[in-house]
């Protein structure tokens, strides 16, 4: 494989970090390898601290079972003309997960609350892959070689996602029977300058987030979901976060070809890539159309969906032409390419049917154009050696990447389908204590026991519409410019040393409107934060500029216009870093790593100033979730990592040593404090709009706190044994050298703010071995 991180080619439209596999092919002889990895429980150590328990942990994720078996054998049907490689894979990978405990109420109908399992038992994520690959190569003649594979998937994480904010229950069964991958390609050395190259590749998938078998919400008629909004913990039943379930299929074709020509001090490329294909998605809730939100066991909230539905959407083109060219005159080395890019999607004639909420909805849609994108990108770089002697290289690169786009976010959002209201969340105040909404739950107005609701929930006016200008154009899509530039010197031979500063910034941001509001629309207020010797400065600050819809516009009707953000002002993204990094080889020892700092710069405040729904939830009317405006500018502070690894090889005895030591950040802390009424009122003026109980209100600024950093030294101890013309590589790779209990993750739920929801997962053995043969 090669890897590029920085200033790659104009071969495809996107940045950053690029792995080329290349796949193995038979040869004259059989040969073949096996390799096995295997680890367990019982060679796990324990870093439960006290501590740990103490500031509210339940559970640490820990290994219950993880095992790779893969072996592979190649060789010739035809000597010199056809051969063939083979392999399977199997991949186990069973893991308790930390933070949370069973739910001993888990599929009772007539319990509403999560009581932990104490017992010992604990939830299991499990994981299985299973991969077969047949790849044959011919060699036609002295110039054409053809190749030609085959790959057969599967996956199911069942059950999957249960974690520290999601009882198992909560889950789903991320379940892919199907994924096929074929490919054919072609090689034509035409002459020892000019290589000419072409491939095609069909892909298949299904895959999907499904109930998990064995759980109630998996039968008709299943469970309905809560999220219980002091602790963010959501139980009983749900899946996503946004409480439904999806089916995808996904074919698609991808084609690519070109041409080389390569001399001593010149390279030069030309070529096209081409992908197409399509996706269907099924969106559905197996139980109720329901997802309950409570605070402290009290129904105060409650969002239904006009499920299920159906969504098509065609990726008619993702279509590339470059160009590019490597001379290198003297000390200069110099290069430059250009790229064309075309993406193209639309969505077919479709119809959307009855569901329970929505029983009179029945719409069919005509075939839509939707995104049409075209976009010129050039890659320039240079490389100067400066004293020439080969020993000091300054480089410098300027280049621009679009965002890799598929059939997600804008190229499937804009379906007609998916632009309905066909979420919407309301008050509710279950005044008699039965969980049940006793309302008209298909009438927007506030009747019974439930408030105002999006008005138009399950109609056929949409929810949203797009600029076209959005949507198509040249320019228009997501992209980013990335400056480097940086010196490379040979200190010692086989001691190097390379220093490299980075600047990335960022173009064609997204806004949403609601035209059916305005900033005179939203009243302000203020709240102060809670006395905490957490909080900066120990907390009793105010946080200002945080908005509510006014009453009289509590009910309007969604009406979100998704536009270029800079039709509305400035929006700026930038990250500066710098890359520190050493390598030295010297004899059997093999030294490499650096430090890498940087931070991320973000303003939108002129935007936010026009459009103020975009920190509340106003946009969506769903989460509750506001955001002082005070925030649309966030400087993080400079984020570091440090790494370094190093090899050694035993002489005489073929025994290597490894180890990597790192030094990461924590993760980002927020604090989002459940603000009622009470709070609210006396800054407001009222209560909140729309029958709200509260609002979730982050007490700190974004980007500007962050956890215990994480120090983890991990080890590797192999021998080889020779037999003849086999090899067996034995190994035991020791995971947390320290066994260290640094928190990865932590509750940003000021109810249980801080607590750790997961840690560094305990010191481990691994044991393993290749055979080859």
């Amino acid at each position: 494989m090669t890897l590029d991180t920085a200033a790659v080619s104009a071969e495809l439209p996107t940045g950053g970090p690029r792995i080329n596999f290349i796949p193995r092919d038979g040869g004259n002889q059989f040969k073949g390898s096996f390799f096995v990895s295997y680890a367990n429980e019982s060679m796990q150590a324990d870093n439960f601290t006290d501590d740990l328990k103490a500031r509210g942990l339940k559970s640490v994720d820990a290994i219950k079972r993880n095992a790779d078996f893969n072996p592979g054998v190649g060789g010739p049907l035809k000597k010199d003309s056809l051969w063939f490689y083979v392999t399977v894979r199997a991949l186990y990978a069973d893991v308790y997960p930390g933070g949370i405990l069973p739910n001993l109420n888990a599929n009772n109908r007539n319990a509403w609350t999560y009581v932990p399992d104490t017992s010992g038992t604990r939830a299991v994520n499990k994981a299985l892959w299973t991969d077969g690959q047949l790849r044959l190569t011919w060699q036609a003649s002295p110039r054409n070689r053809f190749a030609g594979s085959w790959e057969q998937q599967t996956r199911c994480s069942c059950p999957y996602f249960a974690l520290a904010t999601r009882s198992p229950e909560a889950g789903q069964d991320r379940r892919s029977p199907t994924q096929r991958i074929l490919t054919s390609e072609w090689f034509s050395p035409v002459t020892s300058r000019l290589l000419l190259e072409a491939a095609a590749l069909h892909r298949t998938e299904w895959w999907a987030n499904a109930p998990p078998r064995g759980f109630a919400s998996g039968e008709p008629g299943g469970m309905i979901g809560v999220l219980e909004q002091s602790t963010g913990l959501q139980y009983r039943g749900g899946g996503t976060a946004s409480g439904t379930y999806l089916e995808n299929w996904v074919p698609n074709y991808a084609l690519r070809a070109a041409a080389s020509y390569v001399t001593g001090s010149h390279s030069f490329k030309v070529g096209m890539n081409d992908i197409f294909g399509y996706l269907e998605n099924k969106t559905y809730t197996p139980a109720e159309p329901l997802f309950y939100r409570f605070n402290n066991g009290i129904p105060n909230q409650l969002t239904q969906f006009a499920t299920p539905y159906f969504a098509l959407s065609d990726e008619d083109a993702d279509f590339g032409l470059f160009a590019q060219d490597k001379w290198t005159i003297n000390r200069f080395t110099v290069t430059g390419g250009i790229r064309f890019d075309m993406f193209k999607s639309s969505f077919p004639e479709q119809s959307i049917g009855p569901a329970i909420l929505a029983p009179t909805r029945q719409i069919t849609f005509p075939k839509t154009a939707n995104l049409d994108w075209k976009d010129i990108t050039p890659r320039m770089g240079a490389v100067y050696d400066l004293f020439g002697n080969g020993k000091t290289a300054v480089r410098t690169s300027l280049n621009k990447y679009l965002n890799g786009q598929t059939l997600n976010a804008l190229g499937s959002t804009p379906n007609p389908i998916l632009s309905l209201v066909n979420s919407a969340s309301r008050s509710w105040t279950d005044a008699n204590g039965n969980f049940v909404a006793d309302c008209d739950l298909t009438s927007a107005l506030a009747n019974g026991e439930c408030g105002l609701m999006t008005a138009n929930f399950g109609k056929s006016v949409p929810g949203a519409t797009y600029d076209p200008a959005l949507l198509t154009g040249w320019g228009h899509r997501n992209s980013n410019w990335e400056f480097a530039t940086g010196v490379q010197h040979q200190i010692l031979p086989r001691l190097a040393v390379d220093v490299a500063y980075y600047r990335r910034w960022f173009a064609n941001f997204q806004a949403t409107d609601n035209l059916n509001l305005s900033p005179a629309d939203f009243d302000t207020y203020s709240i102060t934060a809670p006395l905490d010797p957490r909080l900066p400065g120990g907390g009793g600050y105010l946080i200002n500029n945080l908005h509510d819809v006014s009453v009289a516009k509590a009910s309007v009707a969604q009406a979100n216009y998704n536009t270029l953000a800079s039709n509305y002002g400035k929006q700026t993204d930038h990250w500066n870093g710098v890359d520190i990094n050493v390598n030295a080889r010297f004899n059997s020892l093999t030294v490499s790593g650096g430090v890498s700092t940087g931070k991320t710069t973000t303003d939108n405040c002129e935007i936010v100033a026009k459009l103020p729904e975009m920190f509340t939830n106003q946009v969506i009317n769903a989460t509750n979730q506001v955001q002082s405006s005070d925030y649309c500018h966030q400087e993080e502070p400079f984020i570091t990592d440090t790494k370094v690894q190093a090899i050694y090889r035993v002489p005489k005895i073929d025994v290597q040593v490894a180890g990597t030591v790192s030094n990461v950040p924590g993760p980002n802390i927020l604090a989002n404090y459940t603000a009622t009424n009470a709070v609210i009122q006396p800054s407001l003026g009222r209560p909140l709009s729309a029958s709200a109980a509260n609002k979730v209100i982050n007490l700190v600024v974004p980007l500007d706190m962050y956890g215990e950093r994480l120090t983890q030294i991990d080890m590797r101890f192999s021998k080889i044994f020779r037999f003849g013309s086999r090899r067996l590589s034995a190994g035991i790779d020791v995971y947390n050298l320290l066994n260290q209990d640094t928190a990865v993750a932590q509750s940003n739920t000021y109810g249980n703010w801080q607590q750790p929801q997961q840690i560094i997962m305990a010191r481990f053995l691994k044991l393993s071995g290749t055979l080859d043969f």
